[in-house]
């Protein structure tokens, strides 16, 4: 028989098998991409890119600077989806590090590197101040389904959460940090049964190669923002890794209770909001949710972590896991 403590050491180096530390290697390659491929005219889009938008490109909703719309691609079957954002009206450092920073690195990794638990990006392009984000179109996020439910089964809220899991890891893995991790980032696939990452802009590249420790960033949310770690509100360089850990801990938190939780005294939280939560998840949510980044584990902790124990058949078949409809 074997010891439960074993099972989730076994899970924990199945993990590690599968997503294997790249960060190195990957960090120095993004480092070599190409810059975004500008265009003269969105005709371009068609004429070229064999892009064709299905309806008008509507306006902004008021209060946004972008909109999507769906698009079809000649040779290709299937409806796809088009994120356009008019830069000139985006946050500055989200233009900034789009266009001259990390952004558009890691939006050509994970264009030529798909994996199940990140949306799908086929390209990008820039044409005078809007950027152009074709991809796959999955048009339910975590807000509108939240937000239709109200708080989630706890079995519902695990599932989500081990597929954000998964995507997160695999960015963490390859030396990526996504840094903008909440409600509206996350696509609930109903048809395959699964939930993904998107909103990709603020990544960032954490890695340094040559020195082989992670390079620490300046805060890019506002102090208002629900989700953010409390670190990010002292307006220091900050560990974004870390800080994706604690984004991951109040999306949890979030789909159990329909709210985020406070920057500190999680426990007050915790007995007001989350009475009927297990106790391995608060046990976990306690950890994620530490006011000491360095005090908070890792993606491979976290999906080893007792919670995640009905996951733990992965270790010898990975395709036993039981998936529930979304």
């Amino acid at each position: 028989m074997i010891k439960f403590q074993d099972l989730l050491r076994a899970m924990k180096e199945y993990y590690e098998k599968k997503y294997k530390d790249k960060r190195t290697a990957n960090a120095t390659e993004m480092e070599k991409c190409p810059k975004i491929v500008v265009l003269h005219t969105e005709e371009t889009l068609s004429s070229k890119y064999n892009y064709n938008f299905l309806y008008e490109k509507a306006q902004p909703v008021h209060g946004t600077y972008w909109n999507d719309v769906k698009v079809t691609k000649r040779g290709m079957d299937g409806v796809f989806g088009c994120k356009i954002s008019n830069l000139k009206q985006a946050p500055p450092l989200k233009r900034q590090n789009l266009l001259e920073e990390d952004g558009y690195k890691v939006l050509t990794f994970l264009k030529n590197n798909n994996h199940p638990n990140i949306l799908n990006i086929f390209d990008f392009f820039l044409c005078g101040d809007k950027f152009f984000l074709f991809h796959e179109l999955i048009p339910e996020i975590l807000d509108t389904y939240v937000e239709a439910r109200g708080k989630l089964a706890e079995f519902r809220a695990r599932q989500i959460a081990h597929d954000v899991g998964e995507g997160l890891l695999f960015l963490h893995s390859n030396a990526i940090s996504h840094r903008n991790l909440h409600e509206r980032s996350v696509f609930i696939d109903r048809v395959n049964r699964v939930a993904k990452l998107g909103n990709f802009e603020f990544c960032k590249i954490y890695w340094l190669p040559e020195k082989q420790q992670v390079k620490p960033f300046k805060p890019v949310h506002s102090n208002s923002s629900p989700y953010i770690a409390p670190e990010e509100k002292q307006s220091a360089p900050y560990d974004v890794n870390k800080s994706d850990i604690w984004m991951w801990g109040a999306l949890v938190s979030y789909m159990l209770c329909s709210e985020y939780p406070p920057s500190s005294d999680f426990e007050k939280f915790r007995i007001s909001k989350l009475s009927s939560v297990s106790e391995e998840c608060v046990k976990l949510l306690n950890r994620c949710l530490e006011q000491s980044p360095s005090a908070r584990p890792d993606m491979y902790d976290i999906l080893s972590d007792a919670w995640f124990e009905v996951y733990t058949t992965v270790i010898s078949n990975p395709e036993s896991i039981v998936v529930h409809d979304y």
